[in-house]
């Protein structure tokens, strides 16, 4: 099939045409004179250029056909593919918006194979009708590359769904966009996909925020542990000692705490503990650390305390106690309170130990007073 006869078959069947008639008028010029040898060359001129005419035609129509035939198997082709890929194309023509639409867009929005395209069908699937659409392509009218656009559209059967387009502007010979066309694929499985990993790592991290605060709390006091307060205690050493600053450690117990459980039982002392690790919190600045490291016995972290601080602070919490159990309605207990404040050689292990033997200097001397460590 030459390149010529299926391009022009319509143009070339028209200038054949105009031929024959040319012909014909030179035969009736010809008779009006009467010249017979003329006529005879005349006839057999417009045969010719008839039978050329024929066969022309029919070589174009059987050339259409094929055309037609070939044009029928590549859309073919192509909605096979939009199937395949899960997309469909809209070319829309600006201005006013005129719509073209292949199969595979209706099945993405669930409309009927070969849905008339039309403003009024697209804006009922928008839940925002057709004005977002738009306003998001005259926001791209002037790219010439790619551009990326998103819209909700209302799926008949599915509900909501988010399709994701590719588009691409044309612009025609005098530099004005006359069409946009959009591949489009529903990307809602996707987002849903992907907020379920978001939520699902969300609740991972906060099982594991509540795992670790649970390895991090007392579980009957409800108040640090010693693991936390050992990491506390590490982290504000180290932060005061590079400002200059000091950290005060007091370290108390309960007196007695064995005669509370033996006379009163076990849910008796649960209920002190409890109590005590409330009134030492009351006692506490924001940023301090109150722990329950074991038994009956706590400790009080106070950064940036000097001794004056730590003496005043441990009185404060050993009258605290001694009034606040006595007018519950549980056993009054008191408490011994050993303090010490950080110096420059001190870690978390010396300044603790420091503090604990101040605890039973206490504890010698009779209970429910405070000592500092030498």
């Amino acid at each position: 099939m030459s390149s010529e006869r299926t391009a022009h078959p319509r143009l070339q069947f028209a200038v054949l045409l105009v031929g024959a008639w040319a012909a014909m008028a030179g035969l009736v010029l010809l008779l009006a004179k009467g010249g017979e040898g003329g006529l005879a060359l005349v006839g057999a001129a417009i045969a010719a250029l008839l039978a050329i005419l024929l066969r022309r035609h029919g070589a174009g129509l059987r050339d259409s056909a094929a055309g037609a035939a070939e044009l029928a198997e590549h859309r073919t082709q192509v909605e096979l593919a939009e199937q395949l890929l899960g997309v469909g194309w809209i070319c829309v023509g600006v201005p006013g918006y005129v719509l073209r639409w292949s199969t595979g867009f209706c099945r993405l929005a669930g409309l009927e194979a070969g849905a008339v395209p039309s403003r009024d069908v697209l804006a009922a699937l928008l839940p925002q009708g057709i004005g977002q659409l738009c306003t998001t392509l005259e926001a791209h009218g002037e790219d010439r590359e790619p551009f990326a656009v998103e819209f909700e559209l209302v799926h008949p059967e599915k509900g909501e769904c988010v399709l994701h387009a590719r588009a691409q502007n044309h612009f025609d010979a005098f530099g004005r966009r006359d069409k946009v066309f959009l591949v489009v694929r529903d990307v809602t499985e996707e987002y849903r996909r992907i907020a379920q990993i978001e939520a699902d790592k969300a609740k991972a991290v906060a099982q594991a925020r509540a795992a670790l605060r649970l390895a991090e709390i007392d579980p009957l006091t409800g108040i640090a542990n010693r693991r936390a307060a050992m990491s506390a205690l590490d982290r504000s050493l180290v932060t005061h000692r590079e400002e200059g600053r000091s950290t005060a450690l007091l370290l108390f117990d309960i007196d007695d705490f064995k005669g509370v459980n033996d006379r009163h039982g076990h849910p008796a002392g649960d209920k002190v503990l409890r109590r005590i690790a409330e009134l030492a919190q009351r006692q506490a600045r924001l940023g301090d650390c109150v722990a329950r490291i074991g038994g009956e016995e706590f400790l009080w972290i106070r950064p940036d305390c000097d001794e004056d601080c730590a003496q005043d602070a441990a009185e404060r919490l050993r009258w605290a106690v001694e009034a606040g159990t006595a007018l519950a309605p549980m056993p009054g207990v008191t408490i011994s309170v050993g303090w010490a404040v950080q110096q420059a050689q001190d870690t978390s292990l010396t300044l603790l130990a420091r503090a604990d033997a101040a605890l039973y200097a206490a504890k010698r001397e009779g209970r429910n007073r405070v000592r500092a460590a030498a």
